[in-house]
C-alpha cells in the first residue's frame, strides 16, 4: 500500500511540475533530421512488426508483450538494436512520408510495452543487459520524441499515453545525463541527439538543464573522439567514417552550434578520404567491416603521394598522373583508446589492382573464439611473443599500461621508395618492437623486424628462450606453396606471380605455410562479411627469441622473387639489410629504435660463386 501512494505522489510530482512551467505542446520535426535508415524497406502491414536488424539473421516477427531479454542469436548487436527499437524504423519511415496515423499505433505499443516490462520507473523493476546502454538509449530518445511532436495538436495519444511517453522521456534524460557514466566514445554522438531531440518535447526546466548538459559535453566529447588533424581515435578506419557521418547528423538536426563541429568534420573528410582504397572499400583495419562496399565504385579520388598523421601511413600512387590510384599501402601504428583497438601494432596492407597482404578486418561483435581470433596477433600483419597478446583485456588495464597514441618514428622518401619505420613497447611482454618498412608500389614491401628484450635486471638471461613469429597474410584467393625452407611462391587472383621470402641473424627460423585452419587452432582466415570468414594463406616466420632479435620478409610482384640477405660484422657494427630489386641493390640501413632508417641503392652484388 504504502509503495502504490509513492507511486501515485511520484507521478503527481511530475505531472505539477509539468502544469507549473506550462508544459507547451512540443515541436514538431522532419524524421529526416533523426539518424534512421533510410535504404530498409519499409514495413508492409501497419499491423506487423517485424524485427530483421541484419541481413545474416531471420527476420524475427515481434508480438506484444515482447521478452525483451532475447538473444536467440547469442548476438550483443542483435540485442542492442532489440532495444534501441529498430522494429519500428520502417513504421516510422512510412508514416512520414503518409502522414497516416495507423503506421504509429504499434510503435506506440511497443514504447509502452518496453516500459511497462521494465516497471515504468528509472531504478526497479527488470532489465535487461541493453536496457539502458550508451547509443540504445539515444536512439529510443529520438523516437519518443518524434512521436511526441507528433500529438503537438494532441490529435494522437490519449492524456495516459502521453503521461507515459513523458514519464519515459524523462527517464531518458536522467540516464544520458546523470545515470550512465559518460564513456566519450562514438556512441555518445546519439545519445546527445537524443537528449536535443527531447529537450523540444519537455519544456523550460528541463530543457535548461539539457542545454546546459551539451554545451558541457560536446565539446569534450569532440576533443576526446578527434585528433587535432582530424583522426578519429577509436583505431579503425571504418569508425572514422562512422564518426563522421555523426558529426553530419549533429548539423541536420539543426539543434547544435555547427562551426566546431564543421571545423572538424572538414579534417576528419580529408583523412577519411586517404582511408579509401582504389576498389572503394575502407581500409579493413581494426574494427571496420571487410565487405566491400557495393554502394561506392571504384573511388575516383586522384589525390595521390603520402598521408602521415596520428599512428598512419598512408600511400596511394597511380601508375599515370590521369588514372585514379591503382596501388595502396597503409601502416597502422596507431592506438589512441581502448575502443576498437585489435592486437595490430605496427602492421600493414598492401593492395596492387586487388588485395594483397590483408588484416582480417571485423569479424563481429561476439563473445566467440572467431571474435576473438579477429582480435588476436596472430590475425594480423605483425609479430608474436610466445602465443600471448600483446594488448590488455580492460581497459583498466591498457591505461595501466600506457596508450601510446602514434607509433610513428620516421617517414621519408628515397627517390621511388618509401621508407617508414615505427616502435612500440609491450610492457605486458617487456619487449620493444621496432619495424621498418620499405614500399615500392607496384613492385615489393621490405619489413623489417628489430625485437628487444627491456628488462633493466635481466631476467630474460634466467628463462629459456621465447618464441617469435612474424605473421604475413595474403588475400583469399591468392594461392602459396613452398620454394625451399624460407620462401614462397605463388599467384594473385588475376594471375600474377608474386613470393615472399625471410631472413634472420638466427639460424634456428623456419617458416610454415597454413590457410583456413579450423578451431580450437584458428590461423588463415580473413572476414569479408559479418560473421563471414573466408580462408587465405597465411605465412609463419618463426625462431627462437632471447635478448635481440633481427628477422626480416620482402614480398614482391614478377617472376622473379627478391633475393634477401643480411650483413653482419661490417666496420661500422650495424647490421644491414639487402634486397635485389630492378637489377639494383637496396641496402638499408633499418631503425633500431636509436636512428632514422637509411637506404641506399648500388650495383647488383656479384654472385658468391663469381
Amino acid at each position: 500500500m504504502l509503495a502504490k501512494v509513492r507511486l501515485i505522489i511520484g507521478k503527481l510530482r511530475n505531472f505539477v511540475a509539468d502544469l507549473w512551467h506550462g508544459l507547451p505542446a512540443g515541436e514538431s520535426f522532419e524524421l529526416e533530421r533523426l539518424p534512421f535508415s533510410y535504404r530498409k524497406q519499409l514495413t508492409p502491414d501497419p499491423d506487423q512488426l517485424v524485427f530483421a536488424p541484419r541481413d545474416d539473421v531471420d527476420p524475427v516477427p515481434l508480438t506484444l508483450p515482447v521478452d525483451w531479454d532475447a538473444d536467440p542469436y547469442q548476438d550483443r548487436n542483435w540485442r542492442a538494436q532489440l532495444h534501441m527499437w529498430r522494429a519500428i524504423d520502417g513504421h516510422l519511415i512510412a508514416y512520414a512520408q503518409s502522414h497516416d496515423l495507423a503506421w504509429l499505433r504499434l510503435p506506440l505499443a511497443l514504447m509502452l510495452d518496453w516500459w511497462q516490462w521494465h516497471g515504468r520507473r528509472i531504478a526497479g523493476g527488470r532489465s535487461s543487459r541493453y536496457s539502458w546502454a550508451d547509443l540504445v538509449n539515444g536512439n529510443r530518445a529520438t523516437k519518443i520524441a518524434y512521436i511526441l511532436g507528433v500529438d503537438r495538436d494532441r490529435r494522437f495519444l490519449t492524456a495516459w499515453q502521453r503521461l507515459r511517453l513523458l514519464e519515459l522521456a524523462r527517464a531518458h534524460v536522467v540516464h544520458i545525463t546523470a545515470i550512465e557514466p559518460l564513456r566519450y566514445s562514438n556512441h555518445m554522438f546519439d545519445d546527445l541527439i537524443g537528449v536535443a531531440a527531447l529537450r523540444t518535447q519537455l519544456g523550460r526546466q528541463i530543457g535548461a538543464q539539457i542545454s546546459a548538459f551539451l554545451d558541457r559535453e560536446l565539446p569534450r566529447l569532440l576533443a576526446l573522439q578527434y585528433t587535432e588533424n582530424g583522426v578519429h581515435r577509436e583505431n579503425s578506419p571504418g569508425y572514422q567514417r562512422f564518426a563522421n557521418s555523426k558529426l553530419r547528423e549533429l548539423i541536420r538536426t539543426g539543434w547544435f552550434e555547427t562551426p566546431q563541429i564543421e571545423r572538424i568534420l572538414a579534417k576528419g573528410e580529408i583523412v577519411e578520404s586517404w582511408f579509401r582504397m582504389p576498389n572503394g572499400s575502407i581500409a579493413p583495419v581494426g574494427d571496420t567491416d571487410g565487405r566491400r562496399n557495393k554502394r561506392v565504385g571504384r573511388t575516383k579520388e586522384k589525390r595521390c603521394g603520402m598521408f602521415h598523421s596520428d599512428g598512419y601511413v598512408v600511400d596511394r600512387h597511380a601508375t599515370r598522373p590521369d588514372k585514379p590510384p591503382s596501388s595502396y599501402f597503409l601502416h597502422m601504428a596507431a592506438y589512441h583508446s581502448w575502443n576498437h583497438k585489435h592486437n595490430d601494432d605496427l602492421s600493414y596492407i598492401w593492395y596492387d589492382q586487388e588485395d594483397i597482404l590483408c588484416d582480417v578486418g571485423k569479424y563481429a561483435y561476439k563473445d566467440d573464439v572467431w571474435a576473438a581470433y579477429a582480435k588476436s596477433v596472430q590475425a594480423h600483419n605483425t609479430i608474436q611473443i610466445d602465443t600471448l597478446s600483446f594488448h590488455p583485456r580492460t581497459m583498466r588495464e591498457s591505461r595501466a599500461t600506457g596508450v601510446y597514441g602514434s607509433a610513428v618514428r620516421h617517414v621519408r622518401r628515397f627517390e621511388q621508395d618509401l621508407v617508414i619505420s615505427s616502435a612500440a613497447d609491450h610492457a605486458i611482454m617487456g619487449v620493444r618492437h621496432v619495424r621498418t618498412l620499405v614500399y615500392r608500389p607496384a613492385s615489393f614491401v621490405l619489413c623489417v623486424d628489430h625485437v628487444t628484450d627491456q628488462d633493466p635486471d635481466n631476467l630474460h638471461e634466467q628463462r629459456p628462450p621465447r618464441t617469435l613469429t612474424q605473421w604475413t597474410h595474403f588475400a583469399p584467393g591468392i594461392e602459396l606453396e613452398a620454394e625451399g625452407s624460407l620462401r614462397h611462391h605463388g599467384t594473385l587472383k588475376a594471375g600474377r606471380p608474386i613470393s615472399i621470402s625471410h631472413i634472420s641473424t638466427n639460424s634456428a627460423l623456419t617458416t610454415e605455410l597454413s590457410q583456413g585452419v579450423e578451431p580450437p587452432a584458428i590461423q588463415g582466415w580473413i572476414s569479408e562479411d559479418y560473421r563471414k570468414m573466408t580462408p587465405a594463406n597465411v605465412v609463419a616466420a618463426r625462431q627462437p627469441h632471447k635478448g635481440h632479435s633481427l628477422l626480416a620478409s620482402v614480398v614482391a610482384l614478377g617472376q622473379r622473387p627478391c633475393p634477401i640477405s643480411i650483413r653482419t660484422g661490417t666496420p661500422d657494427g650495424i647490421d644491414k639489410v639487402v634486397i635485389s630489386a630492378a637489377g639494383r641493390d637496396l641496402v638499408l640501413v633499418p631503425d633500431d629504435g636509436t636512428r632514422a632508417p637509411r637506404l641506399r641503392a648500388g650495383p647488383l652484388s656479384k654472385p658468391a660463386d663469381a
